[in-house]
């Protein structure tokens, strides 16, 4: 409050609002039978609601916006008060049952010269969605539930850490279902894949539990039997800062306390600097597969060589680490991990360097079989490839696409060698091998891997 005047006034406003509220319910109540009173008890409460909202207003206004004429101030910012505008459900009830919602999907920085938000602690997510659910625990009463559906990438990227946080912070147990935007997708114009959040705030307390679900796909076919099939597993042990993993069995618990417990990671031989030896991937694109190469693919531009967009590259110190790594990158273990760690939309140079291994404590003998299905697979990738063509506005684009379905008993091969590594057992082999199996292995046109 900016006066003591003011705070006073508002107390007292509030006692009124209170007062015209059980007169109101009272009136209700009874069925209203005289019609006059009704109306009569209406216009009173909304007329103190309304006096309550305009001396928010004066406070609002005289905290942060006095260089500004009030009345345009009114028109341009239009000050919500949810003290006023919900009285009862705030004053009386301590919040809200429940709250659903779809909440906007829009940066920030898109609306900031708009209108800026304040006093949030998930300020530095950067997304609207974040902060319509921090404001959202915060009018909700104890022991009251909130379900969302929002982008999944709220909970795979660094930068969603504070939202993640306040959540943890509010609820005693969250549970995470995650949903693919292809072949069908949650509902028309979300153009992402999403995650549907349920929780029930419980202050005071940090989050005891987390459930998380496959990362389903579906055809429209199966729609209406996708609810009725959707499975949670306990997963909190394996959150990690900014990422919560969709785990779904036994198998990946077991698969993802067995990597985590690899000290070392690609990034470790990864060179700083460009050298003479480096792999090639797309920074975006491959649905169902990841497809990196040691060879740079044919990219034509109206009819002249060139370099897709798309192309990216890590670069290492020798050429024997630099096989085996393309050949780990192209394994079913690898595109697993990036599922359960990634927003399994984009391909970013930490979602590769932060795969764990340690090319040091491989055998000699294991090296060697993986160098050798490395040059295997690659020569397979560029013998079953096409040239696809395709219209862009910068011209005519011919780019090489790959199908690696084609390549599935070598990636098995490398996923078996990998598998030894590591220690799997033969159950967390066959599931990695069969990971996704439906999608991956069908139409061969269909498998996300366009330019």
């Amino acid at each position: 409050f900016v006066t003591q005047k003011m705070k006073d006034e508002i107390l007292e406003e509030c006692e009124k609002v209170s007062m015209a509220f059980q007169r109101f319910k009272e009136i209700q109540l009874k069925g209203y039978e005289n019609k006059k009173e009704f109306t009569k008890a209406k216009t009173e409460l909304n007329n103190r609601l309304d006096k309550l909202a305009g001396n928010l207003n004066k406070i609002l206004y005289k905290q942060h916006y006095e260089s500004m004429d009030y009345e345009k101030w009114l028109v341009t910012h239009q000050p919500f008060h949810w003290f006023a505008e919900f009285y009862e459900i705030i004053n009386d009830k301590n919040g809200f049952d429940v709250v659903i919602g779809n909440p906007p999907y829009v940066e920030y920085s898109a609306v900031k010269k708009t209108y800026t938000v304040k006093d949030l602690k998930c300020l530095s997510s950067g997304n609207l969605y974040s902060y319509v659910i921090e404001r959202a625990i915060k009018i909700q009463k104890d022991n009251s539930y909130n379900g969302m559906i929002i982008p999944l990438s709220a909970y795979c990227t660094d930068r969603m850490d504070s939202f993640q946080k306040v959540k943890f912070d509010n609820c005693s147990e969250l549970f995470l279902s995650y949903y693919a935007e292809r072949p069908s997708k949650l509902f028309e114009g979300a153009e992402r894949n999403l995650v549907i959040s349920l929780f029930k705030k419980k202050s005071r307390t940090i989050v005891e539990k987390i459930f998380t679900t496959y990362y389903y796909k579906w055809n429209s076919s199966f729609r209406e039997y996708l609810f009725d099939n959707i499975s949670y597993t306990e997963a909190k042990a394996t959150i990690t800062t900014g990422i919560v993993p969709k785990i779904s069995s036994k198998e990946e618990l077991s698969i993802i306390s067995n990597l985590r417990a690899v000290r070392k990671n690609i990034g470790y031989y990864t060179s700083r600097s460009k050298t003479n030896q480096y792999l090639f991937y797309r920074n975006s694109g491959g649905r169902y597969w990841k497809i990196i190469t040691d060879f740079q693919p044919k990219f034509f531009l109206n009819a002249k060589r060139g370099v897709s967009s798309r192309e990216s590259y890590l670069y290492f110190n020798d050429i024997n680490t630099l096989k085996i790594t393309v050949a780990l990158l192209n394994s079913s273990i690898y595109y697993w991990y990036y599922v359960m760690h990634s927003d399994a939309r984009t391909n970013n140079p930490s979602d590769l360097k932060e795969f764990p291994i340690d090319i040091d404590s491989l055998s000699g003998n294991l090296k060697k079989k993986l160098i050798i299905e490395c040059e295997k697979l690659m020569k397979d990738l560029d013998r079953n490839s096409i040239m696809q063509p395709a219209k862009y506005q910068t011209g005519d684009v011919e780019f090489q696409q790959f199908f690696p379905q084609k390549s599935k008993p070598i990636i098995d091969e490398i996923d078996t060698v990998l598998a030894e590594h590591y220690g799997f057992t033969e159950e967390e082999l066959d599931f990695i091998i069969n990971y996704d199996i439906k999608y991956r292995m069908g139409k061969e046109l269909d498998n996300g891997e366009d330019e």
